[in-house]
């Protein structure tokens, strides 16, 4: 790729990845809401750095850019960025500057790693360099190894009692950042033993960029929130004061920027090798590469059936009066919304790759604002409503336009669907009526969530902007 090309790939992928990752932290968040963020990212390599071939796997690509960033999601930071930011505040977190650094550049690197390999190794599952049983075998010991690094290097995990990991980054949470120690364990092996150095690179140099973007991330965070000069004024004045500005968010923006946009560069320096994988992938001759919609009827019947969940736990609730632990229904629906879903993608099912890429965001999001989302609005049950309206729709208009879903399609689910729910969620009757009758102030209303979603929307218009163009 020429440098012009690359500069720009560099800005796109950064971008659009701090697009999706302020918006993970805004609509949905845990393992859902990374879908955004690393569909953005697959979707990225594709139109910049795979050559013509490659931008026609497109919803290949983001599909297990979407799929793999699931993972990072599984890991907890809230408490690990505490060690940094209160390093110097007496407290449970003071004076564990060391810890919190180690903590959060761990699982950043985790986190990016994942994606970095299994985007790198897709145009080579598709194009031969891993056989059919490679696939099945990889993505079925996810869900296994998964439970064994979290028992290996989480536990003992006793809040109660006071029973925490050896090696541990959080107060008293929950972590399970060693199943993806142990998920890059096993496709660091798959790709050695296939000798596939171009995703080992892919993989490694995710993993340093990652933990490098978080940090980075945290630091800007750090800016924003103290106070300088003599007259201790905060970065952003006034903003800041009034709670207008979200030092979570640039946080948030930060890391996707830096890490979507390093990760892209490997991508596009090694442009020629990935261009040549696709240039070699011929879709009928793949075990799963004939359109057949069942293989997006099966996600679909999977992802429906990790609902159950909710039934469950209010029925629990009820009868019990305490919330269940939820921990085991997220062990449960991970295979079904990431690992099974992987290896029909791996093994060339187009109609798999337009539901990882189109369809999973979309029952995401739509699943976040009718079931949990909103909790707090008298207008609930409307606004809950609507979106379970939004998820039949596209429902339905998926399985009839499957075979042509196109950039603009998939872009316009990512901006207008994801920033159409935070507009919503933002400017929520209750809040519009809490200050039109002065029972709030515009910053106790709103707060920082009006300028962020103002951001979001600024985003959103120039990513449709590029996919109108490049389509």
């Amino acid at each position: 790729m020429e440098t012009g090309l690359i500069i720009l790939a560099v800005l796109f992928a950064g971008f659009a990845v701090s697009y999706g990752w302020g918006i993970r932290g805004f609509v949905i968040g845990g393992e859902k809401g990374a879908l955004l963020p690393g569909a953005l990212m697959g979707l990225s390599v594709a139109l910049f750095a795979a050559g013509d071939a490659g931008k026609e796997l497109y919803l290949f690509f983001a599909a297990a850019g979407a799929l793999s960033m699931f993972y990072g999601g599984t890991e907890t930071y809230a408490q690990t960025m505490s060690y940094l930011l209160s390093r110097d505040v007496e407290g449970p977190y003071f004076g564990q500057l060391k810890k919190g650094v180690i903590g959060i550049f761990l699982k950043g690197g985790l986190w990016f790693s994942i994606p970095g390999f299994i985007i790198a190794m897709l145009p080579g599952a598709l194009s031969g360099v891993y056989t059919m049983w490679d696939i099945i075998v990889l993505f079925a010991s996810f869900p296994v190894v998964s439970v064994i690094g979290t028992k290996i290097f989480n536990s003992p995990y006793n809040k109660e009692q006071k029973k925490f990991p050896k090696l541990y980054f959080s107060l008293d949470r929950r972590e399970e950042w060693g199943s993806n120690v142990l998920i890059i364990a096993v496709l660091l092996v798959f790709t050695c033993i296939r000798l596939d150095f171009f995703a080992l690179g892919a993989g490694i140099f995710g993993f340093i960029t990652g933990g490098m973007g978080f940090l980075l991330g945290l630091i800007f965070y750090d800016i924003e929130r103290r106070r300088y000069g003599k007259k201790q004024k905060r970065v952003f004045g006034k903003l800041s004061e009034k709670g207008l500005i979200d030092g979570w968010k640039i946080m948030e923006h930060t890391f996707g920027a830096f890490s979507g946009g390093a990760l892209m560069l490997y991508f596009a320096l090694f442009s020629e090798k990935l261009t040549a994988l696709c240039d070699e992938i011929d879709l009928s001759k793949l075990p799963l590469g004939n359109d057949n919609a069942v293989f997006a009827v099966i996600p679909l019947i999977l992802l429906i059936l990790t609902a159950i969940q909710y039934p469950i736990c209010s029925h629990i609730e009820k009868k019990t009066g305490k919330s269940p632990d939820l921990h085991i229904f997220e062990i449960l629906e991970r295979p079904c919304w990431s690992a099974v879903p992987l290896i029909f993608v791996f093994l060339g099912a187009p109609t798999a790759a337009a539901f990882g890429a189109f369809m999973t965001t979309g029952y995401a999001l739509c699943e976040k604002c009718a079931l949990e989302w909103y909790e707090k609005s008298s207008y609930k049950k409307y606004i809950r409503g609507i979106f379970w309206v939004i998820w039949l729709v596209i429902t339905v208009w998926f399985y009839f336009n499957y075979e042509i879903i196109s950039i603009l399609d998939l872009m316009l689910l990512y901006t207008v669907g994801y920033t159409g729910a935070c507009i919503i969620y933002t400017l929520l009757p209750d809040r519009i009526k809490a200050y039109r009758s002065e029972e709030k102030t515009f910053r106790q209303a709103f707060g920082s969530g009006f300028t962020v979603t103002g951001h979001l929307t600024i985003q959103s218009i120039v990513l449709i902007i590029i996919a109108v163009i490049i389509s």
